[in-house]
């Protein structure tokens, strides 16, 4: 069972890397080649679009992964949970398509709203990648190779396609077909699984809905903090958005692996509780990512100059509190849905989010009263909040985990 958990760790770290190194092995080319309020156009898209993922998921990556873990060898179950999740994302691809319209409309965005336009696609076939079921079903090596190949396709479409200063929308364009590609892919290994590709009646797909709202408000509350910040940024300063842009991919990749972790042992310990596994990888992960930090702060600043050039030096700055920030996000990610859903308590990891927040709102509210909206206010937001979700969570486990331990 362990070595089932190190597999499905491996194989969720490969498909996160695959789905962040090409855009980070691209961001020298897209600085060089466009100018940089293009960029940072491309980037705050980019950004919408992978929120618009956290959004359509509306916590189906939990609640689903969570009943298809206790249901695997119910086949019909799992299809009639398929067919309402299909149907519910229908509603929730037209809502986000209409906030990424209205975003793009704004004044900071108008003169670059086609690039955002041509991110339509990616919300859509991102929206329906079945991840919840591979994880559910605890498959997730087949998922993660013809995944990541789909993002490294983007990675050359885009060095294909890129070559004027105002090709930006192509850079969309390119994430649209190669999670295309990824969706056709995902839904012909379904099938081959003896799963159905179908769709339930609208009332089944809002009853899923409102069973599962509880995770969606929480998901909600969590892209305040989580992907929202480049967004905030951008509406007051399109060159501050190109600065956060670059530190934010960086933490985005080492949040990939560190999210893996948490998303491979997730349906281990919910079917299995073996807390030994559980704290062997709290600490031994929480150790490797201090040890890279504290390597990162030496090559660091270096680093970001010779790959994306010396104007995106200040990025540096922003990228040593977001280093910091991703130790307190696994940490916060392990004990919330994990360890509290492992013990009967993941009310407690939705109101952890919904707490951490506010807190970001009161912070977004105080920096745009003094006007210090920019990259490194944001980020130092974005710790605070993190500590404060972590330290909120922990002490909700140490409280009824001493009952469990004693249950067990």
């Amino acid at each position: 069972m362990k070595n089932r958990v190190l597999s499905n760790t491996i194989s969720l770290a490969t498909l996160q890397l695959l789905n962040y190194l090409p855009p980070l092995i691209l961001l020298p080319y897209l600085t060089r080649i466009l100018e940089i309020n293009e960029f940072s156009a491309v980037m705050t898209a980019m950004a919408m679009v992978v929120t618009s993922n956290i959004i359509t998921d509306y916590g189906f990556s939990l609640a689903a992964t969570y009943r298809i873990s206790k249901n695997r060898n119910n086949i019909r179950y799992i299809n009639g949970l398929i067919a309402v999740i299909f149907t519910s994302k229908i509603f929730l691809c037209l809502i986000v398509i209409s906030i990424l319209f209205i975003v793009s409309i704004l004044p900071s965005y108008y003169d670059y709203k086609y690039i955002f336009w041509s991110g339509i696609l990616a919300i859509i076939f991102q929206s329906y990648q079945p991840i919840w079921l591979y994880q559910g079903l605890e498959k997730l090596k087949f998922y993660s190779l013809y995944m990541g190949a789909s993002k490294v396709l983007h990675l050359f479409l885009a060095y294909l396609l890129v070559k004027k200063d105002d090709d930006g929308y192509l850079v969309l364009l390119s994430w649209s077909v190669s999670n295309g590609i990824g969706l056709f892919i995902a839904l012909f290994v379904m099938k081959k699984l003896g799963f159905k590709v179908g769709f339930s009646s609208i009332g089944s797909a809002w009853k899923e809905l409102k069973k599962t709202s509880a995770f969606f408000w929480s998901r909600i509350a969590s892209v305040l903090y989580t992907s929202s910040s480049s967004i905030i940024v951008g509406a007051f300063s399109l060159q501050q958005a190109g600065l956060y842009a670059v530190a934010e991919q960086g933490y985005k990749a080492g949040q990939a692996v560190t999210s893996s972790v948490s998303q491979s042992i997730f349906p281990y310990m919910v079917k299995e509780k073996k807390w030994d596994v559980f704290f062997k990888y709290v600490v031994f992960f929480s150790l490797l990512l201090l040890l890279g930090i504290g390597l990162f702060w030496f090559v660091g600043e270096n680093l970001i100059i010779i790959i994306f050039g010396i104007e995106y030096k200040e990025s540096f700055s922003i990228l040593n509190i977001m280093v910091l920030t991703l130790v307190a996000n696994y940490c916060s990610v392990m004990f919330g849905y994990t360890a509290l859903g492992s013990i009967g308590k993941i009310k407690w990891a939705n109101y952890s989010v919904f707490s951490g927040g506010i807190l970001f709102i009161a912070l977004v509210v105080i920096m745009f009263l003094s006007d210090n909206i920019t990259g490194i206010s944001m980020a130092i937001s974005v710790f605070i909040t993190e500590i404060f979700v972590f330290v909120f969570r922990l002490f909700i486990f140490l409280k009824f985990y001493k009952n469990e331990k004693k249950r067990i």
